[in-house]
């Protein structure tokens, strides 16, 4: 039911179009900054309010269509995605300044509107969680460069315990960027981090396992416990620094010797690879 005069309406969308040719601009720049700094949470929020601000003027105007897939996107634009997609987020909020410049000429023309069905199925991939593949689990190499080796030596000769540490990430834990933030933290909290994989430049949505050497004057059970961070870790390995890891055979990567699970395990880690290494001389 229309409840405003056909002048009065005239006026609104000739409102609108000025408005939303203004939005889209900004939806565009702001889409191109988000593609050179993908992590900055502030231009994210400058997107959704931009994305705001064009489902309400569209739909006062009826124009239901751009209204909806602006809707779509708004609700796919948060931290938590963000922090679990690639790169493609930029991308899709060009394409959205696309599509919805295309609706507007179209609305001005009275013409059909595209369907943007494209745009659609791009916003959808956002929130779609990924099928649980069949991949064999990665496993730790702990292969440090000679300069990261020269910093393990350098700290064991101050008296320091020089540790190799793998955590695995849980399959189930849906913010995978957010947890690699949190285990570095972790890490840093243990000791001096001496190596990371992946990197501190990196966000790595899909990480699966870390890898780190750390140096620190904390027990072992102090790291193990503290290392073990609810529906974050899944598994925990810790091992002296230099300790080989052993070959499995029939696979063409390195194992870990020891898991230590987060639910937790009463065996010594340590006290097992000196049995193996006493075992094989």
């Amino acid at each position: 039911m229309n409840f405003f005069s056909d002048e009065r309406a005239a006026e609104m969308r000739e409102l609108f179009f000025e408005s939303a040719a203004e939005q889209l601009q900004n939806l565009n720049d702001q889409g191109l900054e988000l593609e050179k700094n993908p992590a900055d949470l502030e231009i994210l929020r400058q997107v959704r309010r931009t994305v705001h601000t064009l489902k309400g003027d569209s739909a006062a105007c009826c124009y239901q269509e751009l209204s909806e897939i602006a809707h779509l996107l708004e609700d796919a634009l948060t931290p938590e995605v963000a922090a679990n997609t690639t790169a493609n987020l930029a991308e899709i909020v060009l394409i959205a300044a696309d599509t919805f410049s295309s609706m507007l000429s179209a609305y001005r023309g009275k013409l059909q509107p595209p369907a943007g069905q494209e745009l659609r199925e791009q916003i959808e991939s956002l929130t779609r969680k990924p099928e649980k593949s069949s991949r064999r689990k990665k496993t730790a190499r702990f292969a440090w460069s000679e300069y990261e080796h020269l910093l393990a030596s350098d700290a064991s000769e101050r008296g320091e315990s020089v540790f190799n540490i793998a955590l695995t990430v849980d399959e189930n834990c849906p913010m995978r960027g957010a947890a690699l933030q949190l285990i570095r933290n972790v890490l840093a909290e243990c000791g001096t981090v001496l190596a990371i994989v992946p990197d501190h430049g990196t966000l790595h949505p899909e990480i699966e396992l870390v890898e780190a050497a750390i140096a620190t004057r904390k027990t072992r059970e102090w790291i193990e416990k503290k290392c073990r961070i609810p529906s974050i870790v899944s598994e925990l390995t810790l091992l002296p620094f230099g300790e080989i890891p052993v070959q499995q055979s029939g696979e063409d990567v390195l194992d870990i010797v020891e898991h230590v699970t987060a639910a937790g395990n009463d065996a010594d880690p340590l006290n097992a690879v000196e049995r193996r290494s006493t075992s094989g001389s």
